[in-house]
């Protein structure tokens, strides 16, 4: 009985890991996708225009 708990506490270490490095490697390829912080973002003052670009002013 006692060896039978072993394997369950292994498998459930074995599961939790798989489950980690699933969650990481999803957060990874979620992170390439995302575009780059550099790109100024266009915000509009109300006029169609006269777009404001934030961090060129």
């Amino acid at each position: 009985m006692k060896d039978n708990k072993i394997i369950t506490l292994i498998l459930w270490g074995v599961i939790a890991v798989v489950v980690i490095a699933a969650g990481i490697l999803l957060n990874l390829k979620d992170v390439k996708n995302r575009p780059d912080k550099d790109v100024p973002a266009v915000v509009y003052d109300g006029s169609e225009n006269n777009p404001v670009i934030e961090g060129v002013q």
